[in-house]
């Protein structure tokens, strides 16, 4: 082995870190505004190249991705009541155990809720209009986090108008 392939060697090893934590910030970023790409761009494809190639590669990266950005936000959506009301009372919030449990199991129940509600769509939707098969699958694969927030809305005025 020469002394320029040793070089390369040890700098693609050196840098490995650093393109680590470059991928994971970008994929940081993409699960942070996924339900915004997920809503805007695949509509924005089929309404300006309609019949295009790239509709059925949307079709399959929502089928896909979508699960995990799910997965990703209801883990947010877990923690946030609990931390809010943590700042609420001035003091530092510090999920526990019981609060990594819950995120986790948020995460999991999510993702496999998600990802059969989107197999659902892509089973029962065979003859819709791409733009009512995109409508149908986010909504499918954000219905967690949808379900959630309904829930907590009901729990909430619930709450306000003080209970039975």
């Amino acid at each position: 082995m020469d002394a320029n392939t040793q070089l390369a060697n040890d700098v693609h090893f050196l840098t490995a870190p650093l393109r680590f934590l470059w991928r994971s910030f970008l994929i940081l970023l993409f699960l942070f505004f996924a339900p915004a790409i997920m809503l805007v761009v695949p509509l924005l494809v089929v309404h300006y190249f309609p019949g295009d190639d790239a509709i059925g590669l949307l079709k399959v990266l929502l089928g896909v991705l979508g699960p995990f950005a799910c997965a990703f936000w209801l883990v947010i959506a877990s923690a946030y009541p609990a931390a809010r009301q943590a700042v609420r009372e001035g003091r530092h919030y510090r999920a526990g155990l019981l609060g990594h449990i819950k995120a986790i199991a948020f995460m999991v129940i999510g993702f496999f809720i998600s990802a059969a509600a989107m197999l659902y769509v892509v089973r029962s939707a065979r003859d819709d209009s791409d733009t009512i098969w995109f409508i149908k699958a986010y909504l499918a694969v954000f219905s967690p986090i949808i379900i959630l927030a309904g829930w907590r809305v009901l729990v909430n005025s619930f709450r306000k108008r003080g209970g039975v």
